[in-house]
């Protein structure tokens, strides 16, 4: 695969979230229009990687809520607290599917999947 010829949005679908593309990317950008490496680049280069990893990460994110998020319980910083619509006063179960690489968040008194998502690759877990 070259690289060169791609415009951006193209640069962006084809490299994706994969690391190992960026960077030979990089390198042929670099090799073959003789392009100086500075800060500048790498800041742009890398923000793009990251960027276009976060828009293919919620891009794939399939929530469905049938939960609500709770402001009362919600005091500490970066936490947020799911209570199911169906039994609010019940406390709710995280439970991760590896094979289908899913989490879900289910009520504790009927099991009801309040709320799912199969975005997540799980790592030494």
């Amino acid at each position: 695969m070259t690289y060169v010829g791609l415009d951006g949005p193209e640069l962006l679908n084809e490299c994706g979230d994969n690391a190992q593309k960026w960077a030979q990317a990089f390198m042929e950008l670099v090799y073959t229009r003789a392009v100086t490496v500075d800060e500048g680049l790498m800041i742009s280069w890398f923000a793009n990687a990251i960027e276009r990893t976060r828009d293919l990460i919620h891009q794939k994110q399939r929530l469905s809520f049938t939960s609500t998020m709770c402001d009362e319980c919600s005091k500490i910083e970066g936490m947020v607290y799911i209570h199911s619509k169906c039994h609010p006063e019940s406390p709710t179960w995280v439970c991760i599917d590896r094979d289908k690489s899913e989490i879900s968040i289910r009520c504790a008194e009927c099991n009801k999947i309040v709320l799912q998502s199969n975005a997540f690759t799980f790592g030494g877990v």
